[in-house]
């Protein structure tokens, strides 16, 4: 692996935090050099602080001029660039009805809209680049509670497919990870659900760095989910069974919060 990240540049979106926090210290433990983007300036601060080597750029990459500050920072600096890891995204938990014209416009905008320009914009901008978007496992298989994020998710792998059948060369990847195991799911006091299974920010960083090292177009960092997505071909209940497991916790957490 240090080979194909020690002295690279590399960009990481959502770095402040999660998978993204993840890819940056192990990319930092590889060599590489690395500007962390997020719009968390103090958990950007606090990476900073514990890897002072490298950049950070706090942006909202839902506003207009996020894209144009990231190329001017990049023209200034560095003026190349090996990897993208365009990690920044957003997910809501809650039943369909709850799901505002507006909540539904901002989750597009910085799951699917952004990721898909900067991905673009820097791949014309450097044509060596490879781009590695973080997925979800949702794009294959909804879950009750994240409609409009699964919905993002499945925007994403479509653009992907397209893509790899127009290019010559392969130099975009997905990763699809299970749900991570994050402050997501206790925020706001409000004890989300965390489906099943789940994995560790860094257990999924490194097994995407591995998947990227490896060219691989589709990075499953759950050994279980890829085993359950080929066996579902087959056994066509499986799918079927999972998701109604999380209905089941879908409910009570409905439950709860219409009694709280």
């Amino acid at each position: 692996m240090n080979k194909s990240f020690a002295n690279s540049f590399v960009l990481v979106s959502g770095a402040a935090s999660g998978i993204g926090r993840e890819l940056v210290q192990q990319l930092y433990l590889l060599q590489a050099k690395i500007l962390a983007v997020d719009i968390d300036e103090d958990g950007l601060k606090g990476l900073k602080a514990q890897l002072p080597e490298i950049e950070i750029l706090t942006l909202d990459l839902t506003k207009g001029k996020a894209l144009e500050e990231i190329t001017f920072w990049l023209a200034q600096n560095w003026k190349q660039l090996d990897y993208c890891f365009a990690n920044a995204g957003k997910a809501y938990y809650e039943p369909f009805q709850k799901q505002e014209l507006n909540k539904i416009e901002e989750l597009f905008h910085l799951n699917v809209i952004a990721v898909l320009e900067l991905g673009i914009a820097l791949k014309k901008t450097f044509p060596v680049l490879y781009l590695t978007i973080t997925c979800s496992a949702m794009a294959y298989w909804p879950l009750p509670g994240y409609g409009v994020y699964s919905a993002t998710k499945s925007s994403l792998l479509a653009w992907a497919q397209a893509v790899w059948l127009e290019s010559d060369e392969q130099w975009l990847s997905l990763a699809f990870p299970i749900a991570t195991q994050s402050r997501f799911f206790e925020q706001e006091g409000q004890r989300i659900p965390r489906p099943f299974p789940s994995q560790t920010a860094d257990q999924v960083a490194g097994k995407i760095l591995r998947g990227v090292k490896n060219r691989q177009k589709k990075i499953f960092p759950s050994t279980l989910f890829q085993v359950l997505l080929y066996l579902n071909r087959y056994l066509l209940i499986i799918k079927p069974i999972y998701q109604y497991y999380e209905l089941r916790k879908f409910k009570k957490w409905i439950k709860k919060q219409s009694s709280s």
